[in-house]
Formats: C-alpha cells, structure tokens, sequence
C-alpha cells in the first residue's frame, strides 16, 4: 500500500496510498512518485505498518506518522498523525518494525519494547490491553533482530535462538500473550514476518518457514546460499550472496516479477535482476534496492499489475527501503483496486 526509502542524505521517501497520513508529507493525497518525509532528516532506517511508517534516526531516536487506532505511534495517544513525530521516552534504538497495528522497538542493550493494538496478545506483556505507549517486553534479553507480523511479533537472541508472541488475530487457542522460544529451530542469523508466516535465515544459508499459529518450521527447499530475507506471509522473497533474488507465494499482482500472474510453490529466480543488496515486500508488491543505489519494484505498490521489475523513478543514492504490508485478510482477500480509497473506520 506505500513503500519507504532513506537516502544517503538521511532524508526520507515514501509513496503510494496515503489514506491516514502514512505518507508523512502532511497530507492525504496518494503519491505515484516518491515525495520526501516533510521535516525528517537523520533516518538511517525505516519500517513499515499496514497504515502507518516508523524511522529510525542515527541519534536512535524513533519516529512515526500515519494511523494511530490502536497507539501504534507510540505517543500516548489514538490520535492520527500526518507528518512525524517522536515516539517519547525511546532512545538507544537501533532497529524497529510495525505491524498491522502495532509497533516494535530494539534498543542497543538488547531490549525489546513494544506498544499499539494488542488484541492477540502482540505486545508480549501478558494481556490483550493496548498501550498507546512504549513499553518494555521482559523475559527477553540479548536481542539482536525484530520483526512484526500482522498480529504476532518474533525476535532473534544473540545464540541464534528465536522467540514469538501473539497470534493470528483468528485463534485465540494457539495465541500467546507473553514470548515463548520456537522449539526446534536455531542457528539462526535473521528473521521476517508477515500475516501469518515467519521466515528465518540460518546461518548455513539456508531458510526455514514456520506459521503464526505455532507449526513447526520447515526448510524452504531448494534454497541456499542465502544472505537476506522478507515476507508478507502471503509471498516471500530471498536475496542470495551473489545478487540475484528467489521468490515464491501468491502472484495475482505479478508481485513475484517473473513476468506472468501465476502463483509459484517453490523458489524461483527473478529474471533480469541482479545486482541488489537489499530487498522488502511492500503491498502485495517486491521492493529491490541495488549496490548502485537504485530501487526497482514490481506487483502492486500502489495499484495494478506490475509483473516485471521497474526501476522507480527520481530515486537515487538510496541506502535502505520498508514496505507498509497491506495485510490481505483486512480487505477480505481483495487488494485495494487504483482509484479506491478504503473505507476503513477503525484505524485512525
């Protein structure tokens, strides 16, 4: 639904919809092209929600814009906010991630702190009450990586060793209100997540997936060499050492860049793309950043189908893109069609 980049300058870029402001320029209006963040400068990250975006700034500072339903700004309030602003009584971050509704923190002593929507038990502290503002998620420690799904949320220990919390959003019987240790899986160098899969990169190279109601990871076949990975939990991309990006899932929006609208099982390669260092789903879309600094995208970012990889224009010198993750099951199956705002009321 809207894509994130950071330049080289510390600015930051965004397009697509912009329904509740996740934009950040201020406005509501759906940007085609890339406009800037208005009055955000120092970002050397981002990461995005369904309605809303969050950056990190080099100082470790957080900073967020757009829906705020559930307080998954961070600022003690559901107030909807269309220009950034700062999430207070954050400092010493060094990563961050956003999910459906709510909001992921990891400061530089391995701490994890989260806020927003906690209806599946998403912010790890026991209950299913929303907290419109940070707090941190005890019993874990040492963390070196986060990530959001829709209702869930994972992090990565210095061991290798992965945690998850939350759920579904659909089962209360296979949720969790507090972080429990995935059995079975370790080695691991990074993590994804998305509506209701996880992804997790050993440090072999090889990728394991796993689902948000507590299945037991598998190994993704066919895939080695490895280096980076991100997921919707409706398609998956994997970035290996040498470049080239593997992609597999649902392909209705021509989301897996091989040419054609059909869905694929197994990994296969994205033709004519080489070059990247870095990659990110972003509404039933795939971003690519490349060494050279450019983005290229395909599927739908913003709306139709886009079946081949694009280079997105005026562009450059970019150090790091995010997707907004329209989580499909919100609009009944349907991604939002060109032209249609959504009629959502509960998001604001």
């Amino acid at each position: 639904m809207h894509s994130l980049a950071v330049k080289n300058d510390g600015s930051v870029w965004a397009w697509g919809h912009n329904l509740v402001g996740q934009l950040g320029d201020g406005t509501t209006t759906d940007a085609s092209s890339p406009i800037e963040v208005r009055g955000l400068t120092g970002a050397v990250a981002v990461a995005g929600g369904f309605l809303h975006s969050l950056a990190l700034g080099s100082d470790g500072t957080i900073w967020a814009w757009g829906s705020n339903g559930g307080g998954e700004l961070g600022d003690g309030s559901i107030i909807r906010q269309l220009a950034r602003i700062q999430a207070p009584g954050l400092n010493g971050i060094v990563g961050a991630a956003g999910g459906a509704s709510h909001s992921l923190a990891l400061k530089d002593d391995g701490t994890v702190w989260a806020w927003g929507d906690n209806q599946s038990g998403q912010l790890g502290d026991g209950s299913t009450t929303n907290r419109p503002a940070p707090a941190q998620i005890l019993g874990l420690a040492a963390i070196v990586a986060i990530a959001a799904g829709s209702q869930h949320s994972v992090a990565l220990q210095h061991d290798g060793a992965v945690w998850t919390w939350g759920g579904r959003g659909d089962e209360t019987s296979t949720r969790r209100l507090a972080p429990e240790q995935v059995t079975g899986l370790g080695g691991v160098t990074a993590i994804t997540a998305g509506l209701s899969t996880n992804l997790a990169l050993k440090d072999d190279g090889s990728v394991w997936e796993w689902g948000a109601n507590w299945s037991t990871p598998v190994q993704v076949s066919e895939l080695t060499g490895v280096a980076a990975v991100s997921t919707d939990g409706v398609h998956s991309l994997a970035l290996k050492s040498d470049g080239t990006v593997w992609i597999w899932g649902r392909n209705d929006s021509g989301q897996l860049g091989i040419g054609t609208t059909t869905d694929q099982l197994t990994p296969v390669r994205v033709p004519g793309l080489g070059g990247v260092a870095a990659i990110a789903v972003a509404a039933g879309g795939s971003l690519a950043l490349k060494g050279d600094g450019t983005v290229w995208e395909w599927g739908a970012p913003e709306c139709g189908v886009q079946p081949v990889p694009t280079q997105v224009g005026g562009l450059t010198g970019v150090v790091a893109v995010a997707g907004g993750t329209a989580y499909f099951a919100d609009f009944g199956g349907v991604w939002p069609d060109c032209g249609h705002r959504l009629a959502l009321t509960n998001w604001w």
